[in-house]
């Protein structure tokens, strides 16, 4: 192979190791500071890079020597977010994740990463969830237990975990215990569309 394939078993492991090796190949040039280095050794998930820091300084310098660092592995860093308006002017328009947003006038936008929602206006997360109708039965759980994000699954794993138990057909209807789990969760993921959390920077002392 002469590029890196996305979709195989192998991936995850291949992205991290080239990231790394990138990064190692280019630790001892001065054009690139050590926590640029660091960086890209440990702030990546896949193909995402995600990083906070103090200061719109930092951030800037930070985005320009990661996209001159890994353009000597041959990759390109684009679809840039930030949660500051200065930080984003600096970025080239094709670069960014929303080229095509006026920053003197347009909100900015609300990004996807790693299952959630970032509002970059506010610098605050929220929850991805979607409700949607489904038949009370076992196929219907897993339909709607599949669209969301794993840190709200245990009720309703117990759920499955007792359907497959009670050996209850894919379509046969939910008897009353599972139909009240079912709705006490979806009432539940509900009240996530409106939870908000802001962004916290925490110092690395101790």
């Amino acid at each position: 192979m002469l590029v890196m394939i996305f979709g195989a078993a192998s991936s995850p492991c291949t992205a991290n190791y080239v990231l790394r090796k990138t990064a190692d190949d280019n630790c001892d040039d001065l054009s690139f500071s050590p926590e640029t280095i660091e960086t890209v050794k440990r702030n990546f998930y896949m193909d995402d890079l995600l990083k906070s820091v103090r200061d719109e300084a930092t951030a800037t310098k930070l985005q320009q020597e990661s996209t001159a660092l890994l353009a000597r592995g041959g990759f390109g860093l684009t679809k840039w977010s930030s949660s500051s308006r200065e930080v984003l002017s600096q970025i080239p328009n094709q670069e960014m994740a929303s080229p095509s947003i006026n920053l003197d006038l347009d909100d900015l936008p609300i990004e996807r990463s790693l299952g959630l929602l970032w509002n970059t206006e506010t610098d605050s997360f929220r929850f991805a969830v979607t409700s949607r109708q489904s038949v009370l039965s076992k196929r219907g759980v897993l339909s709607q237990v599949s669209s969301v994000f794993e840190p709200f699954l245990l009720p309703v794993k117990c759920l499955i975990q007792t359907l497959w138990y009670k050996k209850r057909g894919w379509d046969e209807p939910l008897d009353e215990d599972g139909r009240i789990v079912w709705e006490n969760w979806l009432a539940y993921l509900s009240s996530l569309k409106v939870f908000e959390l802001p962004r916290c920077l925490c110092s690395d002392a101790p």
